[in-house]
């Protein structure tokens, strides 16, 4: 439970700090975080990653080093992830990218994604992956293993957790506010 604990008050002073910026940033070192865009996208952060953005997010883009699932909302402006190594652009879909100084994974769950790596484009649809390895200078498509949810899914059992814990905690501050409003109620009586 510690650990769920230091992911909510780090989330929420990355909030507070970041109130005041043009260009939100967000790090990840020993923990996973999920992070709520402003168009209503969620992206689930790995690991020893980071992921920017403009705080007004009008061109929907994000840059990301590292490893993020993205569950994006549809809208007529296209969402765009860059990396290090290539572009992926969207308009409502969910996947996995993983990127280091060697390749450019990306896994769709949901929807397609059009990957562009220097000149060259590949779109992957539902259930498939690309890696672009940059020694090779190619692409390698194959069926998505879905590899994130080994992550994604512990963060999300750990939001849960975090959800049913603040549930707890406020019906236990309501029952303490009723106690303390009929001792006050008593007092002025008397």
């Amino acid at each position: 439970m510690d650990s769920i604990k230091k992911r909510f008050f780090l989330f929420l002073g990355c909030l507070i700090s970041l109130a005041s910026c043009s260009t939100i940033s967000v790090r990840t070192d020993q923990q996973t975080q999920a992070v709520s865009l402003p168009d209503g996208s969620i992206v689930l952060l790995n690991q020893n990653s980071e992921l920017e953005y403009q705080k007004d997010f009008s061109d929907r883009q994000v840059t990301l080093r590292g490893e993020a699932f993205f569950k994006v909302q549809k809208a007529e402006e296209p969402f765009v992830v860059s990396t290090p190594n290539g572009q992926i652009t969207v308009l409502g879909t969910s996947f996995n990218v993983k990127e280091d100084d060697q390749q450019l994974e990306v896994e769709v769950e949901t929807g397609s994604v059009e990957l562009k790596v220097k000149d060259q484009i590949s779109k992957l649809k539902r259930g498939e992956s690309a890696v672009y390895d940059n020694a090779k200078g190619l692409f390698e498509k194959g069926k998505a293993e879905f590899k994130h949810h080994v992550w994604t899914d512990d963060l999300k059992d750990d939001i849960k957790e975090i959800g049913e814990e603040a549930k707890k905690s406020g019906k236990k501050i309501g029952k303490e506010f009723k106690k303390l409003g009929r001792k006050i109620k008593k007092e002025i009586k008397d």
